[in-house]
């Protein structure tokens, strides 16, 4: 319902007040051109693999209309796009027609439909967040011609150094590791789309739902990239960027003009706030699922500097969102929520209280670069000190359900046979 109505609004808000650009507009440059798009209709693919039961003929179909698709489509993404990042896009039609297959068993009203209800809601969900974010990131161009990079460029410069810079330089000279963590950084969408499959098999073991986690830092991450717009290191640094010298840090620190093509995405990192949240609610699985989160997560930092789209001070952001996040997606449980309010508070909190900092006093976080790095270090470390907590005490979601169905318990002197004798007593016969 949440996506159906952001993308109703993409929609009618163009059309009706002349702002932002509408998705329709762009679907098909969109589908040539993004590959968050197509990783997150192999998403879809997924959910309706392993959450529908298989019918032979029907997945048959799916591959080969959904194939098809793809076919046509890389014909026309030859043109602009080279082999490597062509393999990126695959799976965009084959996504495509499963969430066709599983409309179709939804509209039969069969014995799969209820589960092919909540398997529908899940397979648009990210796919249809990525649409909306086309009249988002052309709505937020358009307001914020001028951009806070040069501040973030500042506080990354606390450092003595850019570590962006030596980051991403370190990543290019090795090209497997370059080509890996853009298959990480640009699949993002199918890995909360795994995260989700294992919380729907084993629910016992979950502490949020992935997709949902996912939506919450779609939303409000929205809202901040508004508050403090930034385009990203290699727009700032243009060709230099990462292996020429990094260009010393403006004194004072001034708002630069951006083109408006660029998109307004770089404060926080969405994407790890994203793998952040999976990570945490697979917390309880098994030492494999938890290490290979931990490699995601990992890899999720290093491609960040490998695309150039963020600094070191978007992640350090990002955590404290995250944990915000997560506390917001977490499954509610009397007695435990009173540290799910606190999660929730102070990670939105140290995320405004960074942002208002950077926005409107950024000098005098620059003059003290020992206080700052250390009250950064702070509230990273009490970030993830709250969600450990939470993860400790946060109930599974079959634990939510139970305590949701149980009947009330009665008071011990309910049980008590009552010495009041009715009114009619004695004058009733016994049966």
């Amino acid at each position: 319902m949440l996506v159906a109505v952001c993308l109703a609004a993409s929609e009618l808000v163009p059309a009706l007040l002349k702002v932002g650009f509408a998705p329709h507009r762009s679907l098909f440059p969109m589908a040539l051109e993004e590959p968050l798009l197509a990783s997150a209709l192999v998403g879809s693919l997924a959910f309706y693999l392993f959450m529908l039961p298989r019918r032979g003929l029907e997945l048959g179909l799916v591959l080969v209309f959904g194939g098809l698709l793809d076919y046509w489509l890389e014909i026309h993404r030859a043109q602009i796009i080279g082999p490597a990042g062509r393999l990126l896009h695959l799976g965009l039609g084959v996504g495509l027609a499963a969430i066709v297959a599983t409309l179709i068993r939804l509209l039969r009203r069969g014995p799969d439909s209820v589960r092919a209800e909540e398997t529908l809601s899940l397979a648009i969900a990210l796919p249809g967040m990525l649409v909306f974010g086309i009249f988002l990131r052309s709505l937020i161009s358009s307001e914020n011609p001028l951009v806070f990079d040069c501040v973030t460029y500042a506080f990354d410069g606390l450092l003595g150094f850019q570590p962006s810079f030596l980051i991403a330089r370190t990543v290019d000279s090795w090209k497997p590791l370059r080509i890996l963590l853009y298959a990480v950084y640009f699949h993002l969408p199918l890995w909360m789309s795994l995260a989700q499959i294992l919380v729907s098999c084993r629910p016992d073991l979950a502490r949020n739902q992935p997709v949902l986690a996912y939506l919450v830092v779609a939303a409000l991450g929205s809202f901040l990239y508004a508050y403090l717009p930034a385009v990203g290191i290699q727009v700032l640094c243009g060709d230099v960027y990462p292996h020429g010298p990094w260009p010393p840090v403006p004194d004072p620190v001034r708002l630069v003009e951006a083109p408006l093509y660029f998109p307004r995405n770089a404060m926080p990192s969405l994407h790890l706030a994203w793998i952040l949240t999976a990570f945490w609610a697979l917390r309880r699985f098994n030492s494999r699922v938890r290490m290979v989160g931990g490699l995601l997560v990992f890899l999720t930092i290093l491609s960040t500097f490998n695309v150039g789209d963020h600094y070191l001070i978007d992640l350090v952001i990002a955590v404290p969102f995250a944990l915000c996040c997560h506390g917001l997606s977490t499954f509610s449980h009397p007695g435990r929520n009173r540290l799910r309010a606190i999660s929730i508070l102070y990670g939105g909190t140290a995320t405004l209280a960074w942002l208002s900092v950077m926005r409107y006093t950024p000098n005098l976080a620059l003059d003290n670069p020992p206080l700052t790095l250390a009250s950064l270090a702070l509230t990273v470390a009490g970030a993830l000190f709250l969600q450990s907590r939470l993860g400790e005490a946060s109930p599974s979601s079959r634990q939510v359900l139970q305590v949701e169905a149980s009947p009330p318990r009665r008071h011990p002197t309910h049980d008590r046979p009552s010495r009041r004798l009715p009114l009619n007593h004695g004058l009733e016969r016994e049966t």
